[in-house]
């Protein structure tokens, strides 16, 4: 098994390699009652990675009956068409499904935004054919053979973001969380926050995490990164860490936006290292394109009348 891909009861954990970092970015294996399912399947950038991965673990593209997607941003969903034209039948918010089927202006937002970088570190999603892509509203149920699944609605991230619940035999209850819960370092508790553009919403956002703590997970799956064994502790320490990483963003923004990057990083770095993260481990994951487009984030929220609690 490589470095970052656990198992756990039959949830396999694969790490996609994203942006060549363990630990940054993972898709879900589930298997049961003879099925494969994947809940997330990364960029396509790293898709033979995913293939690599599934098959360590004597699965393949042709076995995945079901595909679960948290929203549709390229890191959780880019390689959704490569699957979903193997027979995968995915199962995506109403909002994000049209761009599955024709990801046109999905592919032209991302290419905007990372420029060059957008090849080598997420690709291009192909589309998926139209009759494999499912529609799920907020707590409709998915049945499979390894368990039902449920959609939760979790927004604030992205107006478009699901987290995916599921009961397994033994009465345990998954709760894959995408980007709802944060984001965190691989091998610390440091959680990390991508406030991003256009649809950043604090108040749905915290909104979303009661609906994760009201669904009393007994253990939590991030996409970035791997399982968390207490979650509700978990949830209820990113709370408050958002609320006051979002509270610090619309101070820097007031105070000087020309610095803002700057001031934003160092106040960071000193939150990190004063968990005990490495700085340098800090520096991999959370470049200066994460602070910069954190700030955009939430600029436009607060011209939209955004206010911190």
């Amino acid at each position: 098994m490589r470095t970052g891909e656990t198992t756990y009861m039959n949830i396999h954990t694969l790490d996609l390699g994203f942006r060549n970092l363990p630990g940054a970015a993972a898709a879900f294996l589930v298997t049961g009652g003879g099925e494969h399912l994947l809940v997330e399947c990364g960029p396509a950038a790293c898709h033979e990675r995913l293939l690599k991965g599934l098959a360590r673990h004597g699965s393949s593209p042709d076995r995945i009956a079901h595909l679960f997607l948290t929203h549709i941003h390229l890191d959780h969903a880019g390689a959704s068409g490569l699957l979903a034209r193997r027979g995968a039948a995915v199962h995506v918010h109403p909002k994000g499904a049209r761009h599955l089927v024709d990801p046109e202006r999905l592919n032209a937002s991302a290419s905007r935004v990372f420029g060059d970088a957008l090849e080598p570190e997420l690709g291009r999603m192909v589309a998926c054919p139209a009759d494999q892509v499912h529609p799920t509203e907020a707590g409709a149920v998915v049945p499979t053979e390894a368990g039902s699944f449920t959609a939760l609605e979790t927004p604030g991230h992205a107006g478009h973001h699901h987290a995916w619940l599921i009961e397994d035999p033994s009465g345990e209850r998954h709760l894959f969380s995408g980007d709802a819960a944060g984001m965190r370092l691989p091998g610390t508790r440091f959680p990390t926050f991508p406030m991003v553009p256009p649809e950043f919403d604090l108040e749905r956002w915290l909104q979303s995490i009661e609906t994760m703590i009201e669904a009393d997970p007994t253990s939590l799956w991030m996409t970035h990164f791997d399982r968390i064994e207490d979650p509700l502790e978990h949830l209820h320490r990113v709370r408050e860490d958002l609320v006051e990483e979002a509270r610090q963003v619309c101070t820097f923004l007031e105070e000087d936006e020309s610095s803002a990057v700057d001031r934003y990083r160092r106040w960071h770095l000193e939150q990190a290292t004063s968990r005990g993260v490495d700085p340098r481990l800090l520096e991999r994951h959370c470049t200066g394109t994460h602070y910069a487009t954190n700030l955009t984030g939430v600029a436009r929220w607060l011209q939209q009348g955004g206010t911190v609690p």
